[in-house]
């Protein structure tokens, strides 16, 4: 059995139900299932496709990434994900990486990846091209030239199976390079598992897709266990709050994603008030630190809004909310999925081979987690995957938090965001909490920066909203009684905007050498007047 088995399942109980819809064009299930179909024979017969090899995608959301996702899996092929946000010159290093045998790329956002390899000297060739907005007809009909002996014979041998592997998706790297997460098709099944208790998956649901389809979220969290489970899906190129609120009340979805810049946008829109929103079951939501005021503007129009934890390596739903929890626990990602196991620890004792023992509840410790869901390890890095997964299977996500005595968990912050000052753990999230509760911010993040006294000390930078005014000493003050005093920010920076990633979470890797390299910048404005 393989992914795209659950496509042809689908396709004889409900041919003509929908399945996909993007910009383009929309496919029912037996659409989706012939296009597979074409797809598969025509890479394995005319482009020599098989077991292992990667096909890498870079466009935008549509229906073909799918469609090269079931045909790999009917293959045992790899597909590739390209972020179409990344420099050239950082394409061709992944493309170098992966070796792709093919690239599905449309035609806009391969260009500047082509001049880039011809002006390149050494630079390895481009593979194969396929523009899914020329060549796909020819690629998925039987009647395609050079293939229609081949295609009309017996399926290609030998198909892929649960066991394979089915996606690279390369995540940022720590050490200039990021690292492709090598996930099995049996993991994207069990996400999938999750996926369906996580927002109660039924095959008579349309979710709407926002998301890149170039990170696990847009692609896995509900898309590809939607299409596994008889779903719809409709897909936006990209976002837009106004459209979104509208393909809301006109398709009616039982679920979306949003992260929170997407949920900000879609709030401060004239038609949030107005906009029929009571298809929603649930809105979904994480990736990054969420600020209450989003998800309390969101229950108050009556969308319970679920919040989700994982990782590109955990496919991505390692833990999450349900529905009936949504409410009342504001503030936490919810419990382990059902398919998904978690520790939480902490080391204990000196030197490099530490043992690390599980903490107590309300005691802060990096998450760990394992399950079917769990990727196999990093393309062609045995030492980042040595590093990142223990001889008995647990990931170590680098995120630290802690179990209430209710069960759900709160994450704290990335283990390599956290700061120390003084000896004493500072977790900038939690600064960041307060700072969002300031109705004069519009964005804010804390960093760790260099001390001579204290080693490292917050620095607080922050965007103020269009006409409202704030001060070094305001900010500052609205930490005291709130937190310990080692905690509070040594410097505030007033700035223009942040720095985010497709998800929507602050670089701040960037924001660290960017403060690195300017020395003015650890002078603090003494007023509101961006830097």
């Amino acid at each position: 059995m393989n992914l795209a088995d659950r496509v042809r399942v689908w396709s004889r109980r409900r041919p003509d139900r929908d399945a996909l819809a993007d910009d383009h064009r929309a496919l029912s299930y037996a659409d989706l299932a012939a296009e597979v179909d074409g797809l598969t024979r025509s890479l394995r017969h005319r482009l020599d496709v098989g077991p292992g090899d990667r096909l890498a995608v870079l466009a935008s959301n549509r229906v073909e990434t799918f469609v090269t996702l079931f045909a790999a899996a009917r293959l045992g092929a790899i597909v590739v994900p390209l972020n179409t946000r990344l420099a050239p010159a950082e394409l061709a290093w992944i493309l170098g990486d992966a070796e792709p045998t093919v690239l599905v790329a449309e035609a806009a956002l391969l260009s500047p990846l082509a001049d880039h390899v011809a002006s390149t000297p050494g630079a390895p060739p481009l593979p194969t091209l396929v523009d899914p907005d020329r060549d796909w007809p020819a690629l998925t009909r039987a009647e395609a030239a050079g293939v229609v002996e081949q295609s009309a014979g017996p399926e290609p041998s030998p198909e892929g199976t649960l066991a394979d592997d089915v996606l690279v998706v390369y995540t940022s790297g720590t050490t200039g390079h990021p690292k492709g997460a090598v996930l099995t098709q049996a993991a994207v099944a069990a996400n999938a598992v999750n996926a369906v208790h996580f927002v109660d998956l039924r095959a008579d649901d349309v979710t709407l897709g926002v998301l890149p389809l170039f990170h696990v979220g847009g692609l896995n969290m509900i898309a590809v266990p939607a299409l596994l489970s008889g779903a719809a899906v409709r897909l936006h190129g990209r976002f837009d709050p106004d459209r979104w609120l509208s393909d809301v009340e006109r398709h009616r979805p039982a679920h979306s994603i949003l992260v929170p810049a997407m949920m900000a946008a879609v709030i401060g829109r004239p038609g949030w008030e107005r906009a029929d929103l009571s298809s929603l079951r649930l809105l979904v939501t994480g990736s990054t630190f969420v600020p209450p005021s989003l998800i309390e503007a969101f229950h108050a129009r009556g969308v319970p809004v679920c919040q989700i934890y994982g990782a590109t390596e955990t496919s991505p739903i390692a833990l999450h909310q349900r529905v009936d929890e949504a409410f009342d626990h504001v503030g936490t990602v919810g419990q382990e999925a059902v398919a998904s196991e978690l520790r939480i620890v902490t080391p204990s004792g000196p030197g490099s081979d530490r043992e690390f023992v599980d903490v107590a509840p309300g005691e802060p410790g990096e998450l760990w987690v394992r399950g079917a869901n769990v990727f196999r390890g990093y393309w062609r890095n045995e030492e980042a995957t040595a590093a990142a997964l223990t001889d008995d299977g647990w990931f170590r996500t680098g995120d630290v938090g802690y179990r209430r005595d209710d069960g759900h968990v709160v994450i704290c912050d990335r283990l390599k965001d956290m700061l120390i000052s003084g000896g004493e753990n500072v977790y900038p999230a939690e600064l960041e909490q307060l700072l969002d509760e300031m109705d004069e911010i519009a964005e804010a993040t804390v960093i760790g920066v260099p001390d001579e006294r204290w080693g490292e000390v917050a620095m607080a930078l922050i965007v103020l909203r269009p006409g409202h005014q704030l001060d070094r000493a305001t900010v500052l003050g609205r930490f005291d009684g709130r937190l310990a005093r080692f905690k509070h920010p040594r410097h505030v920076r007033f700035v223009d905007s942040l720095p985010r990633n497709a998800m929507g979470k602050v670089r701040k890797s960037d924001l660290r050498v960017a403060i690195a390299d300017d020395a003015s910048a650890m002078v603090d404005d003494a007023s509101g007047a961006p830097a």
